[in-house]
């Protein structure tokens, strides 16, 4: 005969609740993947049939010409451009801060210094909408 304890069935609970969740977490994911080889009728009409009945591969290579005479790699280059203009940017203008404020003795430096770091740690989306 087999004994199971309190703490076994507690733990085998919280593993299911995880699991579940991470099953809700992971659906949405599975069901972009695989509706990338459906057509746009399909994915409308069957939303939660997670297959699709015919696989559709050619929906990459037209994804890939983009729309408007602007192709997919326009988009790309554009936003490898911007994300490493802004990485050094960041890069730059933060060593440049955090050298006034390690190399340079003055009042109110430790106000300011606060008043920096609270504005870094505002979300971007939020100082974005202003």
């Amino acid at each position: 005969m087999i004994k199971i304890n309190r703490f076994q069935t507690n733990k085998f609970i919280f593993h299911i609740l995880c699991m579940l969740l991470a099953l809700s977490m992971l659906y949405p994911l599975l069901w972009l993947f695989f509706s990338s080889f459906k057509t746009q009728a399909d994915i409308f009409r069957k939303g939660l049939k997670l297959l699709p009945v015919k696989w559709i591969f050619s929906n990459y290579p037209e994804g890939w010409k983009g729309f408007g005479e602007v192709s997919f790699a326009t988009f790309f280059k554009n936003s490898i451009i911007i994300s490493t203009l802004a990485t050094i940017g960041a890069i730059m203008s933060s060593a440049i801060v955090g050298f006034g404020f390690a190399r340079n003795r003055f009042f109110g430096k430790k106000v300011l210094f606060s008043i920096m770091i609270s504005t870094m740690m505002i979300p971007y989306p939020i100082l974005m909408i202003p």
